[in-house]
C-alpha cells in the first residue's frame, strides 16, 4: 500500500551506505593478495572481514577513536587475525620523542621503551563452528636473544603471551602449537625494517593537530626521515592452524581487551567493543581504517624500495 505522494526513492542513508560499500570493496579487494604475517595489518592483503572497534577504559569512559579487527580464512582452513589500536590509546613513540603522553602533573610526560616490554599484550577469544572456545594472549614485545634487535614478540609462549582460560577476558582453552606465525608492529619496526637502534628513543615525528591545538589522532603521524616506514600504531597479527578448530572449522574471533601499561589515559586495561550500533557510521569507520592503512602501506613499500636501492 502506498500513501499519497509516496515514491520509490531510495533513502539517503541507504544510498550513502551503498556508496560506502563500494568504497569498502575498492579499498580492500582491488589489490588483495595472500596475507603475510609480519606484525602489521595491510589492507592490500587478503583480509576478507574487517571490523571497526571502539574502546572502553577501565573507568567506563569510551575512547573517541576507533581501531580495527580483521580476519580471514585460507583454503586450508588456517585463520589470519590482525588487530590495530588507535594512536590515542598507545603508540610506538617513546623516550625523548614520545607523542601525547601526559605526566601526573598534567604536563607532557614520557612513554618508555620498557613500558612496552613490561606487560603489554592483547587477548583474542576464538571459537570454532561448534561453539568451542579458545583464548590466545599475544605478547607485544620482549627481550629475545634470537632477534636482530634483541627484542621481539614472543607470541603466546613467552613474555606476556599465554594460551587458555583463567585470565580476565578469556573464554577457554587452546594450545600453543595452534599459533603458526605471529608478529607485532614494534617487532616489525625493529627487526623486519631493521631499525634496531631505536630502543631508547623512537624516531622523531610530528602529529597532526586540531584547530584547538590538541592532537588529531584520526590522522597518521608524519613519516620519520631517519626511519621511513616506521609503524606508530600498536598492531598484532597471527595465524591459527586449521587443526585447532576440528571438523566444524573456524567460527569467530573477538578481542575482549588489550593491556597497555600505561595507556595515554592512565588506564591499563582497554576493553574492545565491536562497533555495530550504527551501520553507516561503522562502515565509514571501516573504510577510513582501510584508507588510513593503505597510506601507511604505501609509505612502507616506498621505504623498502629506497632501502634496497641504497
Amino acid at each position: 500500500m502506498k500513501f499519497p505522494n509516496q515514491t520509490n526513492v531510495i533513502p539517503k542513508s541507504r544510498f550513502l551506505g551503498a556508496i560506502l560499500s563500494l568504497a569498502l570493496v575498492s579499498a580492500f579487494s582491488a589489490t588483495a593478495s595472500a596475507v603475510v604475517v609480519d606484525g602489521i595489518f595491510d589492507p592490500n592483503e587478503g583480509y576478507t572481514n574487517v571490523q571497526s572497534l571502539m574502546f572502553q577504559l577501565d573507568n567506563g569512559t569510551m575512547v573517541k577513536d576507533s581501531g580495527t579487527l580483521a580476519w580471514s580464512v585460507d583454503g586450508q582452513g588456517n585463520v589470519f587475525v590482525a588487530f590495530v589500536q588507535p594512536l590515542s590509546i598507545n603508540d610506538n613513540t617513546y623516550g625523548a620523542n614520545s607523542v601525547g603522553w601526559v605526566g601526573k602533573d598534567g604536563k607532557p610526560g614520557t612513554h618508555t621503551f620498557s613500558n612496552l616490554t613490561g606487560s603489554d599484550k592483547a587477548v583474542f577469544n576464538v571459537t570454532n563452528g561448534a561453539g568451542d572456545a579458545f583464548t590466545y594472549t599475544l605478547d607485544y614485545i620482549s627481550q629475545s636473544s634470537s632477534a636482530p634487535s634483541g627484542y621481539a614478540s614472543l607470541g603466546v609462549s613467552g613474555g606476556d603471551g599465554s594460551v587458555g582460560g583463567g585470565k580476565k577476558g578469556s573464554t577457554g582453552g587452546g594450545s600453543a602449537v595452534d599459533v603458526l606465525k605471529w608478529g607485532t608492529s614494534l617487532d616489525y619496526n625493529l627487526n623486519k625494517l631493521g631499525f634496531k637502534s631505536f630502543i631508547t628513543d623512537s624516531p622523531a615525528t610530528t602529529p597532526a593537530h586540531n584547530p584547538d591545538g590538541s592532537i588529531d589522532y584520526s590522522k597518521p603521524y608524519a613519516n620519520p626521515a631517519n626511519a621511513p616506514g616506521w609503524v606508530y600504531n600498536i598492531e598484532y597479527e597471527f595465524e591459527i592452524s586449521a587443526a585447532a578448530f576440528g571438523p566444524s572449522g573456524f567460527g569467530n574471533v573477538t578481542v575482549p581487551y588489550a593491556h597497555d601499561s600505561p595507556s595515554k589515559f592512565g588506564q591499563n586495561t582497554i576493553i574492545a567493543v565491536p562497533e555495530a550500533t550504527n551501520y553507516l557510521v561503522g562502515l565509514a569507520a571501516i573504510v577510513f581504517a582501510g584508507l588510513f592503512h593503505v597510506r601507511q602501506a604505501q609509505v612502507r613499500r616506498k621505504a623498502a624500495v629506497a632501502k634496497v636501492r641504497r
